[in-house]
């Protein structure tokens, strides 16, 4: 008989609740570690820094994949971040009333003509997902251009 189509099986349900139900067992402070963890931006704004809550989405020396995966950020001593939450980050952008994309790559470890393609694609998803006119912009789209014509913009 030939290999099964359609992909490799994935794992049943039981086997994975098995699974947390020994690693429990095994690692009982891990309940308490996690009780301990921040789950507002209130709880953990005036926390140590660089912050210890690595599995956090917003630490910026690891990032959790789209399945859960963990990936670290090659080349950068955790100990070492100045910024290490990208929520602290985007506090000391405000205070300073924005970075510029050097300091932006450098915290997110890319070079600055990828924060700015990633700038451009960003405010191209808000433009599209509020309309081409901003109510601020006096009839002028976004870009300082004419609308593309009296029934809005052309769908590209």
């Amino acid at each position: 008989m030939g290999p099964r189509k359609g992909g490799a099986r994935k794992p049943a349900l039981p086997i994975i609740d098995r699974e947390l139900a020994i690693n429990r067992l095994l690692y009982p402070e891990a309940d308490t570690v996690a009780a301990q963890r921040p789950r507002t931006r209130a709880d953990c704004v005036d926390g140590p820094r660089p912050c210890p809550w690595a599995g956090c989405r917003y630490h910026l020396h690891v990032r959790v994949t789209n399945v859960g995966g963990i990936q670290l950020e090659a080349g950068r001593d955790p100990l070492e971040l100045v910024n290490s939450c990208g929520l602290d980050l985007g506090d000391y952008a405000q205070s300073r009333g924005g970075l510029s994309l050097r300091e932006v790559g450098d915290a997110l470890v890319c070079t600055r003509e990828r924060v700015r393609q990633i700038e451009a694609r960003a405010l191209h998803k808000l433009q599209r997902a509020l309309g081409r006119q901003h109510p601020d912009m006096g009839g002028l789209d976004w870009w300082g251009e004419e609308p593309d014509g009296p029934d809005g913009p052309e769908e590209i």
